[in-house]
């Protein structure tokens, strides 16, 4: 019988410890990819190199053999404001750690199992999801998230099925604005991922890898995953029933879902930009152990923008003197659905003309850079 390309699935789950497999399943841990590419076995082999009176091959021992596996993710919120994505762990795999950020309801009553909240300047729109949490009355806590109602600037209601009716609110009630990751420079978790193929499963564990972020017009943004995990003898396994809810319809990168785009405080026409994280990772065996670790992270990449006069902005100058420039992108025309990516401190490198369609652009590489507190060189912010 023919393995079917198609059905091929990726699972990714956390691991508690380091290399043990936290058995993932298609119903909360499977991972909506594409351009996939998994090497189930690479290996390190050692020539006997033997003197022989006779020609021919001398045989290749195996000193030491892991996995790799590389897929692009859709770089799209969870479609409610502040929920954990369904690629978290891949994320947080990387060398990231991701929390929530909230902000505090100026006010609350709870009225026929509605809520009432008042905060200045909100920003929301009747159909944003929100988190809310802090109510003394846990049916105002809804984890899942609700759908809210503008009533005002400054107000908006949500339902609370079951919630006893208070003129002011008990607790401290807050709702997500925001799900933030920022890199980490130890304490690094790792998390195994399922391959199946049309039946047979391969197991990565222990697996840490790197991310690139990619962004082009009129195209779909990405995250651009590359693993390297701990080889495990393949097994004939069915395929996983697969849940990809977690994952939301992505928007295409064009001026009315890519709001902002700014780099050293100018307002760019952007073509396209990624950001490499670029984390060192390596397979590293020794007599009784074997593991893989991530050793450093070089956060790089490129922006190409229409080039401006050197009034508008003199990227030139930025470059030859080493200034530190802020950048920032916003990608996602909803509540929700936004994915916010933030430098703040990146040093340009060489900016170069190119044509595209009869029009000047120019490319600039650039570093995103720490500061002397570290861990800052970039945050992932879903919102």
């Amino acid at each position: 019988m023919s393995l079917l390309t198609r059905k091929r699935t990726i699972l990714a789950k956390i691991e508690g410890a380091y290399g043990t497999d936290p058995t993932p399943d298609g119903t909360s841990n499977a991972m909506l990819v594409k351009n996939l590419s998994v090497t189930p076995i690479e290996a390190e082999l050692v020539s006997r190199d033997l003197i022989r009176s006779y020609l021919g091959n001398s045989e290749q021992l195996m000193a030491q053999k892991f996995s790799r596996a590389e897929f692009e993710v859709e770089m799209q919120a969870a479609g409610v404001i502040g929920k954990v994505p369904g690629y978290d762990c891949l994320l947080r795999s990387c060398a990231m750690v991701g929390a929530a950020t909230t902000t505090a309801m100026t006010s609350a009553a709870i009225a026929s199992a509605v809520v009432t909240v008042g905060k200045v300047a909100h920003g929301l729109v009747t159909g944003d999801k929100i988190i809310p949490s802090g109510f003394t009355d846990a049916a105002c806590n809804i984890p899942a998230g609700v759908v809210i109602t503008k009533t005002g600037d400054d107000t908006f209601t949500f339902p609370a099925a079951g919630a006893v009716d208070d003129v002011a609110a008990d607790g401290t009630p807050v709702y997500r604005t925001g799900y933030v990751y920022t890199p980490v420079s130890s304490a690094f978790e790792s998390c195994t991922i399922y391959y199946n193929v049309d039946g047979i499963l391969h197991k990565l564990t222990g697996c840490m890898g790197t991310v690139e972020m990619n962004l082009a017009v009129k195209q779909i943004p990405t995250f651009k995953f590359s693993f390297t995990g701990i080889y495990n003898d393949p097994a004939d396994v069915a395929a996983p029933t697969t849940d990809f809810s977690g994952f939301m319809i992505p928007q295409i990168a064009n001026t009315q879902n890519t709001l902002i785009f700014s780099l050293a405080s100018y307002s760019a026409l952007l073509e396209s930009m990624n950001l490499d994280v670029a984390n060192d990772v390596q397979y590293i065996t020794l007599i009784g152990s074997e593991s893989v670790k991530i050793l450093d992270r070089k956060p790089a990449g490129q922006f190409i923008l229409e080039a401006p006069t050197i009034a508008a902005k003199d990227f030139f100058s930025l470059a030859a003197d080493q200034v530190s420039s802020v950048m920032t992108l916003t990608h996602g025309s909803a509540n929700g659905y936004k994915v916010k990516l933030d430098a703040p401190s990146v040093l340009i490198g060489n900016p170069n003309y190119q044509d595209s369609n009869g029009i000047q652009m120019l490319s600039i590489p650039y570093t995103a850079n720490p500061s002397s507190s570290g861990n800052n060189e970039f945050t992932i912010t879903l919102k």
